[in-house]
């Protein structure tokens, strides 16, 4: 076990805070979700190697100093408008709980991979500190997403809350324009300082796109299409935001960081965040829009995108190179024969165990479904159908009522696209044991929470505004 160059400095920094200002945790928390590749403390070597990330050290903290709080007020109280959303999230993550069950009931008669990729090996499924891990990791991910839904259930605290992600979306995208300058001068890019995670797939900035011979940018994830994931969710919060014309920092900076997001998931060269843009292209003009003009006015703007795309397609050879190796002809890629490998096998499992697979986080995954059935199987993905379908319902009527002309509306509207697109990626892409995940669904939690005092409001006829 080593503490890394950045781990000498937010160790200090985190018990400080803990001490003097553990107000302060929270914020850090949420600015670190993203730096999947940072650690500030390594353990292990080779394979088995792995790093504690900031994010997992400050929501330690922050987790920590909550029990404090709550022992010293004798209580645990959430605001009713959140108890539904939580006692959903509790179903599932008791349902993916049970599920661990199953290792020990499986006793080793089953070979799983033991890495989702194309040349993975077989090792027999047990009962091992590892699957204690799992059950902690899922336990503190809904923790963590319950601290920030409830804090953030005021307009002015989820607006506050979003700001710190934006923040550190900033910092990412600037950090992945570094690097991608690094490369196109020609000098070494300082992976010591955020990519300093010992774990072997924390090797994500060093991807090279062979097709066209740049660098694939991950910044501070693990690889790029972490990274994408992660950004289209931001992104999706700024189009909304500026659509339902909402400043989250004001009108031209949120211009600013829709460019500097949008630019940064164009040079992950990941299809995956390629294919979020398209899908908020797609579902923008369906959020509920109180003038007719506006959504004329939106409509319009999403054929001109996709015309501009369109000439840049047929016009720059390299821009049509770069779309046709990562997505017309994605088809022919290793990654896609790598995903099919993993799925096929996920699918494999969820067959010999379909009721609650071979257990949480078990088996390595490439989407969410299949990942689903396999570790956790049909009561699984059907408790986070529940939370899901749920939570999304709930976004929709609350956005609904800003068309009848209650103000107040965008945090329902902003997650409820928001939401979407992220669960759309994650479909495709990995699994919803990453942090970015859970950021969004409690964010999404904390709208529903919004949402419900909307339509308390509408049904007293108290007329207060709620509209940042």
């Amino acid at each position: 076990m080593s503490i890394t160059p950045i781990g000498w400095v937010l160790i200090p920094l985190g018990l400080v805070l803990f001490v003097l200002r553990p107000r302060w945790l929270y914020a850090l928390t949420i600015f670190f979700v993203p730096f999947s590749a940072t650690a500030v403390i390594n353990r292990g070597s080779g394979d088995s190697a792995s790093g504690f990330s900031p994010y997992l050290f400050f929501g330690f903290l922050m987790l920590l100093s909550e029990c404090v709080a709550l022992v010293l007020r004798f209580r645990i109280r959430f605001a009713r408008p959140l108890h539904k959303p939580l006692y959903l999230l509790i179903g599932f993550v008791s349902v993916c709980l049970f599920s661990l069950v199953m290792p020990m009931l499986i006793g080793g008669r089953l070979q799983i991979m033991d890495r989702p990729s194309i040349d993975y090996g077989l090792v027999p499924l047990q009962y091992s500190l590892q699957t204690v891990n799992h059950a902690l990791s899922l336990i503190f991910d809904a923790l963590v997403a319950a601290v920030i839904a409830h804090r953030s259930l005021e307009v002015k605290q989820f607006y506050s809350t979003v700001r710190i992600y934006l923040v550190s979306g900033i910092f990412v995208c600037l950090w992945g324009w570094l690097q991608f300058g690094c490369y196109l001068a020609g000098i070494p890019y300082p992976a010591a300082v955020f990519n300093n995670n010992a774990s072997p797939y924390a090797l994500g900035y060093e991807s090279v796109l062979d097709s066209l011979g740049i660098v694939r940018v991950s910044s501070v994830a693990l690889e790029p299409s972490f990274l994408s994931r992660v950004l289209v969710g931001m992104l999706a919060i700024c189009v909304v935001a500026i659509y339902r014309k909402t400043s989250i920092f004001s009108r031209r900076f949120d211009y600013i960081v829709l460019a500097l997001v949008g630019s940064t998931i164009a040079i992950t060269t990941a299809s995956t965040g390629y294919v979020g843009i398209a899908m908020l292209l797609v579902l923008l003009p369906f959020l509920p829009s109180e003038h007719s003009r506006s959504k004329f006015a939106l409509v319009a703007s999403v054929f001109a995108v996709l015309g501009a795309l369109v000439a840049v397609y047929f016009t720059i050879p390299a821009v049509a190179d770069l779309l046709n190796s990562q997505l017309f002809n994605k088809a022919d890629a290793a990654s896609v024969l790598e995903r099919a490998v993993v799925i096929s096998n996920d699918f494999q499992y969820f067959l010999s165990y379909p009721i609650l697979g071979i257990g949480w986080d078990c088996a390595p995954t490439h989407d969410v479904i299949v990942g689903l059935l396999a570790n956790c199987g049909l009561c699984g993905l059907a408790a986070f159908g529940l939370l899901i379908g749920g939570v999304m319902f709930a976004l929709r009527k609350s956005s609904a009522l800003t068309v009848a002309g209650v103000r107040g509306g965008s945090p329902p509207a902003l997650m409820l696209l928001t939401l979407t697109i992220t669960c759309g990626v994650y479909i495709i892409s990995g699994g919803i044991e990453v942090p970015d995940f859970w950021m969004i669904l409690a964010l999404s939690i904390a709208a529903v929470g919004i949402g419900y005092n909307l339509r308390q409001q509408a049904a007293g006829g108290t007329g207060l505004m709620l509209e940042r």
